[in-house]
């Protein structure tokens, strides 16, 4: 498909610069074929980010810290050492009830 020249509308100020800054930015221009490329990756991105939602996550992390607490003087002077354990499980699942995600799959199909 050829492209249509373009009216050279700015050439009527005369100005140089102008004329300079338009040429440099119809060089620089993507193609109809770039701009279709893009716009196929786009799409393809956001068809992966659908399917990743879908899918279910789970997420586990751990903690452990020894803590010392001091004894009040007038009583002892005994110190005392204890452990902290935490765990920590997470699980994630997106339910598309209404199937929306669905839809918009298949709108960019």
């Amino acid at each position: 498909m050829s492209a249509k020249p373009l009216p050279e509308w700015w050439t009527l100020y005369r100005s140089d610069a102008l004329n300079a800054l338009v040429d440099e930015g119809l060089r620089n221009s993507p193609t109809f074929a770039a701009t279709d490329k893009s716009l196929a990756a786009a799409r393809e991105q956001l068809r992966a980010q659908i399917g990743n939602s879908m899918l279910p996550t789970i997420d586990a992390g751990g903690q452990i810290t020894r803590n010392r607490a001091l004894a009040i003087p007038e009583i002892g002077t005994n110190t005392f050492l204890y452990n902290i354990f935490v765990g920590q499980l997470q699980a994630h699942y997106t339910f598309d009830l209404f199937m929306r995600s669905a839809r918009c799959r298949m709108r960019i199909s």
